[in-house]
């Protein structure tokens, strides 16, 4: 799915470099390729969330997302899941 633009909380954004070494904008290439995605029906967040994998630079993430307009908002941080592969 292609969107006009990415958002998301600065703060998080930051603390995510901070614990994981993972920045939003380095991941948005994720959008780019093939994801697997679910809904997020863990709770009522008032809005409809979509938990996704992808595979950037021999990398599994997984991220939430939700849409506002045609922008994409990312709700959690990307989180690696997997070590590098063949």
């Amino acid at each position: 799915m292609k969107f006009d633009s990415f958002e998301w909380h600065e703060s998080k954004r930051c603390s995510n470099i901070e614990k994981h070494n993972v920045d939003f904008e380095e991941i948005l290439d994720l959008f780019d390729t093939f994801l697997y995605e679910i809904p997020d029906n863990r709770r009522d967040y008032g809005e409809r969330r979509t938990i996704a994998f992808g595979e950037l630079e021999k990398q599994v993430y997984c991220l939430v997302y939700t849409l506002r307009g045609k922008s994409c908002r990312l709700i959690r941080p990307p989180a690696k899941i997997g070590t590098d592969y063949v």
